[in-house]
């Protein structure tokens, strides 16, 4: 009879210990666990210098009413992955461009969208200054540690750079007598954009009396 009671008494026990977890599992809410995909999509994947790239993305983290949240991309030459972190993997860089991650319960939660122009030099990194070349280039989505300072690679999508189109010019007129003022009209395309230029007739600077010395974002002027 003894034996019983004490086999009641450990059973009573172990229901009690069961009934207190299943009531704090009801009271306490479940942790969500994100798992964030970090896609991105770049357009064009090839280009020259200059040219204009489009960058989106969704999966990553969100912005929130106290903290704004940034996806910066980073052009390089250093061979990247996922994982690498900036100034420690990846020294021959310049930062392209930040773009605002969309905010908690919006519509574009987590998502991204933004531009960049292909950079001539690779100067913001830790290594050697370069300039950029044909070849094979790097585009790396990084997200910052608030705490640290430290980016760190979520994504990395390839870009190729090519050469650049011969730059043309065209004259009119083209010929006049010497030792008389001739007005001449100088067109231009496939130049660098937002460069200055001048005009040299055997050596000496003309001046210019119209229009601007720097081509449009096409290269033209």
């Amino acid at each position: 009879m003894e034996e019983v009671i004490m086999k009641n008494k450990k059973s009573i026990r172990i229901l009690g210990i069961a009934l207190i977890f299943a009531l704090l599992a009801a009271i306490i809410p479940a942790v969500p666990v994100f798992a964030y995909t970090y896609n991105v999509d770049m357009s064009p994947s090839e280009g020259e210098i200059g040219d204009n790239v489009d960058v989106s993305g969704d999966g990553w983290v969100y912005s929130t009413d106290t903290t704004d949240k940034y996806v910066s991309v980073f052009f390089t030459s250093d061979e990247a992955g996922n994982g690498d972190y900036i100034d420690d993997d990846i020294t021959h860089y310049e930062l392209v461009t930040d773009c605002l991650l969309g905010f908690q319960d919006e519509s574009d939660e987590g998502e991204f969208s933004g531009s960049f122009d292909v950079p001539s030099i690779l100067n913001d990194g830790d290594g050697s200054d370069e300039d950029v070349e044909e070849g094979t280039y790097y585009i790396c989505f990084a997200l910052q540690n608030t705490s640290s300072g430290v980016y760190q690679v979520k994504a990395v999508e390839e870009f190729t750079v090519g050469a650049a189109a011969a730059a043309n010019i065209s004259l009119s007129p083209t010929s006049g007598p010497a030792g008389t003022a001739v007005p001449v009209t100088v067109t231009g395309t496939d130049f660098t954009a937002s460069t200055t230029l001048s005009f040299k007739l055997a050596g000496t600077t003309l001046a210019r009396t119209s229009r601007s010395s720097s081509p449009t974002s096409s290269g033209e002027f």
